[in-house]
């Protein structure tokens, strides 16, 4: 997704990133997010609050987002993805707090594009739900993480081939954050309810959500590179 969206930054907006991260890489930094939530992480204890701002628990029942039931004390994904934002626009910030706002941005508008990033069923979003995915045990928040990435063999190389020739900025849409998430969030409903009585997902599974998850994934890299380009020019 990260690569994605590197593709599709205009040069001020490159430049402007390679000169905060040190000229390291959208890449090599959106798993940054997830590192220090490690506990053997030197800067775990730093960062330890942001857990919650992974994710965003709406209801399996609730329809859409609504920050004052979904995101208490603006501790979820979608708050994050605003901060971020603001830290990044704001000529009072530190270069320090904008590496990181950039750091968190990076991997949180991945995570608000998977879908199970923004449900929740009293399941840890999907994450108690025990399934069979070709014969091996997880859970389908994992299935929904990697193993369809995964099995699908779907790399950046396709998602750039996929993304070629559309009018990206008419799929990107707006920069609406509520709305992205409202769309993983329908998403990760319908993919809960279709998994079979007997939890195995087969290739009918894959035939119907493979798709999907390569949208996601798209839309993710060209939403970010849209979030930078705004800001940066």
């Amino acid at each position: 997704m990260a690569g994605v969206a590197e593709h599709f930054l205009t040069v001020t907006a490159a430049d402007s990133v390679a000169k905060l991260l040190a000229n390291d890489s959208l890449v090599g930094v959106s798993t940054w997010a997830d590192e220090v939530r490690n506990r053997d992480h030197p800067l775990h204890s730093r960062f330890a609050y942001a857990t919650p701002w992974h994710y965003v628990d709406i209801e399996l029942n609730e329809k859409s987002y609504d920050a004052s039931l979904d995101c208490p004390d603006s501790n979820c994904v979608v708050a994050a993805i605003n901060r971020s934002i603001v830290t990044l626009r704001s000529r009072d910030s530190t270069e320090e707090a904008k590496t990181i706002a950039l750091k968190f941005l990076v991997h949180f508008v991945g995570d608000m594009h998977q879908p199970f990033h923004c449900y929740d069923n009293h399941d840890h979003g999907g994450g108690s739900i025990l399934v069979d995915f070709f014969g091996d045990s997880d859970n389908l928040h994992h299935v929904w993480n990697e193993m369809i990435i995964e099995r699908g063999n779907i790399t950046e190389r396709e998602l750039l081939r996929q993304l070629k020739g559309e009018n990206r900025d008419r799929i990107a849409g707006s920069i609406n954050i509520e709305q992205w998430a409202n769309e993983s969030h329908a998403i990760a409903v319908d993919a809960a309810r279709t998994v079979p009585k007997n939890h195995r997902l087969d290739a009918r599974y894959m035939k119907k959500y493979a798709p999907i998850v390569k949208q996601r994934l798209c839309l993710a890299g060209i939403r970010l590179a849209k979030i930078l380009n705004m800001i940066y020019g």
